[in-house]
């Protein structure tokens, strides 16, 4: 039972990579053809780079379990930064030389933090499936050794 947990649980961690992939990849991709959003994003010269980007090393992290993984803590702590510079140009004014290359909106700052969580989801260990391997066989778990 144990082990079909951990391959559902390593299957979802790729499909969510793969999601992941998709929607970067194509607001990457298409932001350099249109004129200033993707429906409700911000396109610019930077954003566009940095989207196809992350589209693009979540296409190849979903693989694998492990590179998906992988692929939600550095999506956590990269898009972490930019959803802070997100809400300060959303409450503060873009600087005027960012403006063009990076202007970010509420739509896109949104975008970032719900994949800053989705990151986290499939990027920190859960734990489970690793306690009854770390325990001798035998020896239930809360007990205290008796020697």
């Amino acid at each position: 039972m144990e082990l079909r947990t951990r391959e559902g649980q390593a299957s979802a961690t790729r499909v969510v990579a793969l999601v992941i992939g998709c929607v970067y990849l194509v607001l990457g991709v298409v932001g350099f053809f249109v004129g200033t959003t993707v429906l409700w994003f911000s396109t610019g010269p930077l954003l566009d780079v940095v989207r196809t980007a992350i589209g693009l090393a979540a296409l190849v992290a979903a693989r694998r379990a492990v590179g998906a993984q992988f692929l939600g803590m550095a999506l956590m702590v990269l898009l972490t930064g930019l959803v802070v510079y997100g809400v300060l140009v959303a409450l503060l004014g873009s600087p005027l030389e960012l403006s063009g290359l990076f202007g970010l909106r509420w739509p896109d700052t949104v975008l970032h933090a719900v994949t800053v969580v989705a990151g986290a989801l499939i990027g920190i260990p859960n734990g489970r499936g690793r306690s009854r391997a770390a325990r001798p066989p035998g020896r239930a778990r809360g007990t205290a050794r008796r020697d």
